[in-house]
């Protein structure tokens, strides 16, 4: 009897321990339980990740495409190789691989312009209805050398105008809604390649500047256009929002008040205007990387604004394209764009200001050299007309490029 009440005991016994050791062995450490909570969050994320780019496929599907058809042959203005320049005569068809060119235009469509606002003269104008090209710029970006360029066109440069037997304006080449006759313009006669073409009215680049907490410039004078309603009545770090930086970067009649208070104007016109715009569209881009471009949330809300202002776009350009240039510009230094200008030869033609493009001039070869590719860097002859903002004010190094007229000044405190 002992036996048998012994063994029963002993057995349930050690029933009972080898219950205890699975069940100890089945409890989870803590290491155990980060790693499974970790692989939760990340299956989270990436179905958060998959939601994110489904929306924003979608909402890059929703933007006004455009169908780019592009030149067949370029450079049919005479091209001059600079001496002891490796460059001859080039097409598109010679640019390295990586290396990308986007077509900016800015429209003065009039369509969301309140005719009471303080600025109204900066959109309104002559009153003139429909959509003309106010801004044209080529933004280069080459990931070979981590930098960026922007090349701007006077509106008023005469050129041959893609598949028409005239001459004329630069700008009279371009249509909201079919932008290939401007970049054939534009490929034809300077042998820049244009991969993608982003097009803004007045209502989107209000809205963009506004949802990026506005843009602050550094004025060393008071400043004014009494065509566009600017009016900057103190020096300073001055802080614009949508209307009043429309007015700023419209502005053709600058004045700058010196402190013996007689106002002198801008007399380079356009190509002050110009050089106001490049340096209007650096510290966009840098206010943008400060507050988080990149970050899905941030980028959520411009596309938003880029659906909801119909800003016109390229049919080829995609997500993938976005999301490499956002990778490109992430760590781009804003104060390093160098900025360039075509220049020309200022004459009359049939009563219209226009300029004469000269491209076997060393300064514009140089230039073409860089935005068709050839080079990465554009070494321009020594020039006087980078002089920043206004007479008396303390000028810093003259940048590696071909600014004129008046333009802030590089303060990395005010941004």
């Amino acid at each position: 009897m002992a036996v048998r009440v012994t063994g029963p005991a002993t057995t349930t016994v050690g029933s009972c321990r080898s219950v205890r050791a699975v069940g100890r062995r089945l409890r989870r450490t803590w290491p155990q339980r980060l790693v499974i909570g970790f692989g939760v969050v990340l299956a989270f994320a990436c179905v958060g990740s998959a939601m994110a780019l489904w929306w924003a496929n979608q909402q890059i599907s929703r933007l006004h495409r455009v169908v780019l058809v592009h030149a067949p042959v370029t450079n049919t203005l005479p091209v001059a190789t600079p001496p002891g320049s490796p460059l001859s005569d080039v097409t598109t068809g010679g640019r390295p691989v990586g290396a990308t060119n986007f077509l900016f235009t800015g429209s003065d469509s009039r369509s969301c312009i309140d005719p009471s606002s303080p600025y109204a003269g900066a959109f309104l104008g002559d009153g003139t209805a429909g959509a003309r090209s106010d801004t044209i710029m080529v933004f280069h970006v080459d990931p070979t050398s981590a930098q960026a360029a922007i090349l701007s066109f006077p509106r008023d440069l005469w050129v041959p105008i893609a598949g028409t037997p005239r001459k004329d304006r630069i700008n009279s080449a371009f249509d909201p809604d079919d932008p290939s006759r401007l970049v054939q313009t534009i490929e034809t006669n300077f042998g820049i390649h244009i991969d993608h073409f982003v097009g803004v009215d007045f209502c989107a680049f209000k809205t963009m500047v506004d949802a990026v907490g506005g843009i602050r410039i550094p004025f060393a004078y008071p400043t004014r256009d009494t065509h566009t309603g600017l009016d900057i009545t103190e020096p300073g770090c001055i802080k614009m929002t949508g209307d009043e930086a429309l007015a700023y970067v419209r502005s053709r009649y600058y004045q700058y008040q010196t402190p013996d208070g007689r106002w002198h104007d801008d007399g380079t016109s356009d190509y002050g205007r110009i050089a106001r715009q490049q340096d209007f569209v650096r510290r966009v881009l840098q206010r943008a990387l400060d507050r988080g471009a990149t970050n899905p949330g941030v980028a959520k809300q411009l596309l938003d604004i880029a659906v909801s202002n119909n800003v016109h776009v390229d049919a080829d350009l995609t997500l993938s394209d976005l999301l490499q240039l956002g990778h490109k510009l992430k760590n781009l230094d804003t104060s390093a764009i160098q900025r360039y200008r075509l220049e020309g030869r200022d004459t009359v033609i049939g009563g219209a200001d226009v300029i004469i493009p000269n491209l076997t001039t060393p300064t514009n070869q140089a230039i073409l050299s860089l935005f068709r590719g050839e080079t990465t860097n554009a070494v321009l002859p020594p020039t006087t007309d980078a002089t920043p903002a206004a007479p008396g004010q303390p000028a810093g190094p003259v940048p590696p490029a071909n600014p004129a007229g008046i333009y802030p000044p590089d303060d990395p405190t005010c941004r």
